[in-house]
C-alpha cells in the first residue's frame, strides 16, 4: 500500500476495527479525507477498537475526528503518530478505558471552525474514558488543546510532559472539566 495513494472522501470512515476485534496493530500509514459528518454526529475517520495499536501513522484532513480510540473499548495506543488539520478534532477517547496517546503531534484542529466550547481541538476525552496523554506536542489548534471532560470513572488520568501552546485564545490549553483522578504535570 505504500507505493499508493488513494483519496476515499466518500467514504465515511477509512477503517473501523469491529467490536470482536482485538490487538490490531497499525504501523507507517497514512490516513486522508473522509465523509463521517455525513451519516452520523461526529465521528473519525479511524475508529480502532481494544487493545489496538497506532504507531506512526498520520491521520489528516479528515472531515471530524481524525482517529478515535473507540467507543466503550480498553487498553488502546496511540503512538509517534501525527493528528492534524482535521475538521473538528484530532484524537477522540470516547468512554475508552486505559488509553494511551504517547510522543503525537496534535495540531491544527478545527479548521471546519466548530464551536470550541461543545468539541473542537486537539485531543477530547469523555464519557468516563480514562489514560494518559504524555510526552506529545498539541499546538495551534482551534479549540482547546487536551480536554478531559467527565473522565471520572474511578481510574487515573494522567497528563504529562506535553507542549500545549498556540491554541484558540477563548480557549484552554488543557481543560479537566467534570472529571476525576487527574495528574497534570511537568
Amino acid at each position: 500500500p505504500r507505493r499508493h495513494l488513494i483519496e476515499v472522501s466518500v467514504r465515511p470512515h477509512l477503517l473501523r476495527v469491529g467490536p470482536r476485534s482485538r490487538y490490531i496493530e497499525l504501523h507507517r500509514l497514512l490516513f486522508r479525507h473522509s465523509n463521517t459528518s455525513a451519516v452520523q454526529r461526529g465521528g473519525a475517520a479511524v475508529v480502532l477498537g481494544d487493545d489496538c495499536l497506532a504507531s506512526q501513522c498520520e491521520f489528516r484532513r479528515c472531515d471530524f475526528a481524525g482517529v478515535s480510540l473507540g467507543w466503550n473499548r480498553f487498553g488502546s495506543r496511540i503512538i509517534d503518530c501525527v493528528a492534524s488539520d482535521n475538521g473538528c478534532t484530532g484524537i477522540a477517547a470516547d468512554r475508552h478505558r486505559g488509553f494511551l496517546v504517547s510522543r503525537c503531534v496534535i495540531a491544527r484542529n478545527n479548521y471546519r471552525g466548530f464551536n470550541t466550547q461543545w468539541h473542537a481541538g486537539g485531543i477530547k476525552v469523555t464519557d468516563h474514558g480514562d489514560g494518559s496523554v504524555e510526552d506529545c506536542e498539541v499546538v495551534d489548534n482551534r479549540g482547546i488543546g487536551i480536554w478531559y471532560d467527565y473522565a471520572d470513572n474511578g481510574q487515573a488520568n494522567r497528563i504529562r510532559r506535553n507542549w500545549v501552546g498556540g491554541n484558540h485564545d477563548r480557549a484552554a490549553g488543557i481543560s479537566f472539566e467534570c472529571s476525576a483522578h487527574g495528574l497534570i504535570v511537568d
